[in-house]
């Protein structure tokens, strides 16, 4: 039996992108960390370690999914470190697997 595509090659690849918000009310909602978790972490990790926690927290909210982390928006990781007052964001940083996979642990707890 053959194969039916229900998505275009461009609506995968969006599918595959963390979510784009409209406007800072919309990110405000969802990178709004709950109490608990952001007193878990504001005390162990630094700030780029928080701004990829909290993006992660946010987009998750949004998809129910983790992304790349080449796939986050910078105008995203500027409004989070606006919002919590942090240092700017190094697109750059890798982080190792053992770090994403306690990240996403952390979100499903």
């Amino acid at each position: 039996m053959a194969r039916i595509e229900y998505l275009s090659e461009s609506e995968i690849k969006k599918f595959e992108k963390a979510p784009e918000f409209e406007n800072d009310i919309e990110r405000n909602y969802y990178f709004t960390l709950p109490t608990l978790i952001h007193k878990q972490t504001v005390n162990f990790i630094n700030d780029e370690s928080f701004i990829i926690l909290t993006l992660m927290f946010g987009y998750f909210k949004v998809t129910n999914k983790f992304f790349e982390l080449n796939s986050f928006s910078p105008i995203d990781t500027k409004f989070i470190s606006d919002k919590y007052q942090l240092s700017t964001f190094d697109s750059n940083v890798t982080f190792t697997s053992r770090t994403i996979q306690r990240y996403k642990q952390l979100r499903l707890n």
